[in-house]
């Protein structure tokens, strides 16, 4: 089973796969550019930093990977959930925001690699979440038949 994401920093599409590696191909002529192994695990979400080359990649494993597509290699690693990691993406303040099994949200410092906030949002696994255009506001769907919008952590 494969999972695609179109990059749009980068104009490329992004392919993970089930054993945990992360293909990249050219959007113009579909050809591979790279692959690179991310996780022993299967990938769910991959988020494209707006300033940059670096990807989030986030999956079953609780750690999320920060890959270097320019160095093709996975330069760091964030830890602090504590089951797999349903969703990234990054805020217009550039920090990175995921949602985990383990029904919490949290929030990174992508550069440093430095947990900010950890926010409990829900009472089961966190489908899927979105952050207002200004970056005020998250909303966030779960598995425990809830929609919660609050305000984005500072």
């Amino acid at each position: 089973m494969y999972h695609e994401f179109w990059d749009p920093t980068n104009l490329r599409w992004l392919v993970a796969d089930r054993n945990g590696r992360l293909f990249a191909s050219t959007y113009v002529t579909p050809s591979l550019l790279f692959d690179i192994p991310v996780s022993t695990l299967e990938t769910w979400s991959i988020a494209s930093d707006p300033r940059g080359s670096t990807v989030a990649v986030a999956g079953k494993d609780s750690r999320i990977q920060m890959v270097d597509l320019q160095r093709q290699k996975v330069v760091r690693t964030l830890e602090g959930h504590t089951d797999g990691v349903t969703f990234v993406c990054f805020d217009p303040a550039h920090r990175l925001i995921s949602a985990s099994d383990d029904a919490t949200i949290r929030i990174w410092d992508p550069d440093a690699g430095k947990l900010l906030e950890t926010v409990p949002a829900h009472r089961s696994l966190i489908n899927a979440f979105a952050i207002s255009p200004d970056g005020k506001w998250l909303v966030s769907v779960s598995s425990d038949k809830t929609i919660k919008l609050g305000n984005c952590p500072a």
